[in-house]
């Protein structure tokens, strides 16, 4: 998102790119990754936010519920607990569903 002029800067909006155009970097982004890299988890959008031209690209592996929802969101209480108790922990202990 384009934060406005800066004298440290010459950069405009024309050096950002439109939602659509990183929506559609990150879906070919996820099928080139399956293409080349058959052995890598697959990935998929799972948010897009216009307004701050922002898109998750998330392992369905760690992140994609049954049902096809999103459990991208963080449980932070339980992640801090987690990192404090010094032992390993994965994703899965601590993320929580939308």
């Amino acid at each position: 998102t384009f934060c406005g002029k800066s004298d440290a800067s010459d950069l405009t909006m024309a050096n950002c790119p439109w939602h659509h155009e990183v929506e559609a970097f990150c879906k070919e982004l996820a099928a080139r990754i399956a293409k080349d890299h058959p052995s890598c988890p697959t990935y998929e959008v799972a948010c897009a936010h216009k307004h701050s031209v922002s898109v998750l690209l998330a392992r369905c592996d760690q992140l994609k519920a049954p049902d096809g929802t999103w459990d991208t969101w963080i449980d932070y209480d339980r992640f801090h607990a987690l990192a404090a108790s010094g032992e390993p922990f994965t994703v899965e202990d601590y993320k929580a569903p939308c």
